[in-house]
């Protein structure tokens, strides 16, 4: 599994996402839902002007994509697992869920950070460390 996140050197439009998307897509076709859920994440992305990580309810999701919450699970797992977005629980109605739409450097053996309520540190080889509300990741 892959990860790649936003570098703040890196300026990354909605064309250059939708491009990673597609590219990923040939690699191994993404199913109908997972499309659709991926567009709506750039487009939630896009309403709050390219800030990245934000926030989008769980509810909001699956009233606009006719969804159930199970399959808005397995879904954003597949998307997570295949290295375009990372995900982050929301705690019960006190936070929204936090998204973060991933993008890949075009630098070699560059190292990568970025945060939601902690750090996360990335590297294009593919490995995660850090922390994410005290929790270790590796």
């Amino acid at each position: 599994m892959q990860f790649y996140l936003i570098a703040d050197d890196m300026e990354a439009t909605g064309f250059d996402y939708m491009k990673l998307f597609w590219r990923e897509n040939e690699m191994q076709t993404f199913s109908a839902r997972e499309t659709q859920l991926y567009f709506f994440l750039l487009s939630e992305c896009n309403r709050h002007y390219w800030h990245n990580p934000f926030e989008c309810s769980t509810q909001r999701i699956t009233n606009n994509l006719n969804l159930s919450r199970q399959t808005l699970c397995r879904l954003r797992k597949a998307l997570q697992e295949r290295g375009l977005i990372f995900y982050k629980e929301g705690k019960n109605n006190l936070t929204q869920p936090s998204y973060i739409l991933m993008m890949k450097s075009n630098k070699r053996n560059s190292q990568m950070g970025g945060s939601i309520n902690g750090t996360l540190k990335v590297t294009q080889v593919g490995t995660l460390d850090g922390t994410l509300d005290g929790t270790n990741i590796k």
